[in-house]
């Protein structure tokens, strides 16, 4: 019994050599796969190609290598000498993750893939609004033009630069906003004795920027009157015109003293007295819209709102009346005089029937006073072209 024994452990053993040798004899290895590329493999957010490098050592033949992943973002895994495959973009903010798995000899092998989430768009800075003239700005009594210069950073597309102001003694050249980095700004004189402050708001997308305009008050001097006056008045005229008997126009001849200022001439006719009323004024709104408010007499050709005083200009022709001037035809009761507006103001307002007022307050050369007032239609004439 015992030999029976020994010869089946015999038998066995031989059996169990013989398994690990292939037809030739030769003992059979086991296959080694290695993973070559590094896990995890980075992607960045728009996504890419990726490869996996890997060795077999002892590779048996006829079996294969697979590849696959859960991912639906990673695809089009192809198997050859290596694992090629595409990462799609991500356009998620998050991060995310996949894995493929490699089967090679019934044992998986795990590659992790690792990509970016999108980056968010940059939010645009916000503008920068800075003032770069004077501020404040100072301005003498009689007013004057002055610029206010500005900057912008982190410009807005569609977004253009606003100026208003809380006082009306400021006329905003909104023609002016066409020069990128300026504003101008027309102060009108100061009739009062008292010092005086607007603020001018520019303002850019939901940026505000106040700029203080101060104005010095009025110091009321003497007039000095010519040695040599023009006028021919010899007294006070009391300027009076009736409706039947009388007829007013308002002349515009546009930017007429290439000084940004639009010329407007205003006849005032009284055919019973037979007085003529000539003032010409600078506006400071172009167009065939009666200017209204207050012109103070000036012989400045660039002040806003000037009422031009009275003056003889030599030309190629010879010499003429310019500016202001007031003429009385002879009557049978008065006789003919002519007198250049010297000093003084006129006030226009329109009344609710589309109709104008016109008050005189007025000096000539010798001092003396033209002071009425002009109450009706005004006939408007473009000689602007």
């Amino acid at each position: 019994m015992k030999k029976i024994s020994l010869l089946f452990v015999t038998i066995f053993s031989l059996f169990l050599i013989s398994c690990d040798k292939d037809d030739s004899g030769d003992k059979v290895q086991e296959p080694i796969f290695t993973i070559v590329t590094e896990s995890p493999m980075e992607f960045p957010a728009e996504g890419g190609d990726g490869e996996i490098v890997f060795t077999i050592e002892n590779r048996i033949d006829g079996l294969q290598i697979s590849a696959g992943s859960e991912a639906e973002w990673i695809k089009n895994i192809t198997v050859a000498e290596t694992v090629t495959f595409d990462v799609m973009e991500n356009v998620a903010l998050e991060s995310r993750q996949g894995v493929i798995v490699i089967s090679y000899n019934e044992k998986n092998y795990e590659v992790i893939v690792a990509q970016n989430g999108a980056e968010e768009e940059p939010q645009p800075e916000d503008p920068i609004l800075t003032i770069t003239s004077e501020n404040p700005v100072s301005i003498p009594a009689e007013g004057k033009k002055c610029v206010i210069s500005y900057t912008i950073e982190n410009r807005v597309d569609g977004v253009e630069v606003e100026a208003v102001s809380d006082q009306d003694w400021i006329l905003i050249n909104e023609e002016s906003f066409a020069t990128d980095g300026q504003i101008t700004v027309s102060v009108l004189e100061n009739q009062s004795t008292e010092e005086r402050s607007a603020i001018v708001v520019v303002s850019y997308s939901e940026i505000e920027v106040e700029v203080v305009i101060n104005q010095a008050a009025k110091v009321d001097t003497p007039i000095e009157f010519p040695e040599n006056p023009l006028s021919t008045l010899t007294g006070d005229v009391d300027l009076v015109w009736s409706p039947d008997t009388s007829l007013t126009y308002a002349d515009y001849y546009g930017d007429d003293y290439d000084s940004g200022l639009y010329v407007w001439g205003f006849y005032f006719m009284e055919f019973g007295t037979k007085i003529n009323l000539y003032i010409e004024v600078l506006a400071t709104t172009e167009g065939l819209e009666i200017p209204t408010g207050e012109f103070v007499a000036s012989s400045d050709l660039t002040k806003p709102n000037a009422m031009l005083i009275g003056a003889v200009v030599e030309d190629v022709d010879g010499s003429f009346n310019a500016y202001s001037w007031f003429t009385q035809l002879q009557t049978d009761t008065t006789p003919a005089a002519t007198a250049p507006i010297y000093s003084g103001k006129m006030v226009i307002t329109k009344n609710a029937d589309d109709s104008y007022t016109a008050v005189f307050d007025l000096l000539d050369d010798k001092g003396n006073a033209l002071v009425g007032e002009y109450s009706g239609t005004m006939i408007v004439e473009d000689f602007s072209m």
